[in-house]
C-alpha cells in the first residue's frame, strides 16, 4: 500500500483512511501490515456495523485540517450499483449510501483534489457504472464550491458555473464510444 510513497513522506498516514475495503486480498494480513502503516482501515463489515453517520465522523476526526486528496475507487460500490468496473465486488453499499458517505464524510475539509477510478463503461451496457461516476464528481464539485461557499462571498453566477461543468462532464461521457476510454 503505497510503500514508495510513505518513504517519499507523501503520505500522512495519521491522516489517512480507507473506507469499505472488502473481497480478496493479496494476502491474509494485508489489512494488519496497512494498519501497522499508520493507516486507518474500516472494511465493509465494521462500516456497515457502525453505519453511515459514525464512519462519516471517522472520517471528518481522522483528516482533520490537512489538505486531502480523495480518492474514490468505484468499486467500493456494490457491483449491482456499479458493475462497470475491473475489480467487481459483492457486498458494498448502494449508491445511495455512497452518496450519503461522501456528502457527510467530507464536507468541509481542505481538498487538495480528487480523482475517481476504476470506471470501465465497456463492462456496463447500461451505462448505470457511468452515470454514478459522474454524479460522485458532481459531488466532489460541490463540496468545493460549498467549502468556498463558507469562506468567500459568493457570486450569484458561480453555482450556474458548477452546474454548466457538471452538464458538461455529463455531455462528455454519455456521447463517447464506449471502447474508447480505459484505464
Amino acid at each position: 500500500m503505497g510503500g514508495d510513497h510513505l518513504e517519499e513522506g507523501l503520505f500522512l498516514t495519521e491522516h489517512s483512511i480507507q473506507i469499505g475495503k472488502r473481497g480478496s486480498t493479496y494476502s491474509k494480513d494485508e489489512i494488519d501490515k496497512a494498519r501497522e502503516l499508520g493507516f486507518e482501515i474500516v472494511t465493509a463489515e465494521e462500516m456497515f456495523k457502525l453505519g453511515i453517520d459514525k464512519v462519516a465522523q471517522m472520517i471528518q476526526e481522522r483528516v482533520g485540517y490537512v489538505k486531502v486528496f480523495v480518492t474514490f475507487d468505484i468499486d467500493f460500490i456494490d457491483s449491482a450499483y456499479a458493475p462497470g468496473t475491473g475489480t467487481p465486488e459483492v457486498g458494498g453499499p448502494t449508491s445511495r449510501e455512497a452518496l450519503e458517505l461522501i456528502r457527510k464524510g467530507l464536507k468541509g475539509l481542505n481538498f487538495a483534489g480528487f480523482d475517481l477510478v476504476e470506471v470501465y463503461p465497456q463492462y456496463d451496457p447500461g451505462f448505470i457504472t457511468a452515470l454514478l461516476a459522474v454524479n460522485i464528481v458532481f459531488e466532489f464539485i460541490s463540496l468545493i464550491a460549498s467549502n468556498k461557499k463558507n469562506t468567500l462571498t459568493l457570486q450569484s453566477s458561480r453555482p450556474l458555473k458548477v452546474l454548466a461543468l457538471w452538464e458538461k462532464i455529463y455531455k462528455q461521457i454519455f456521447k463517447m464510444p464506449i471502447g474508447l476510454r480505459s484505464s
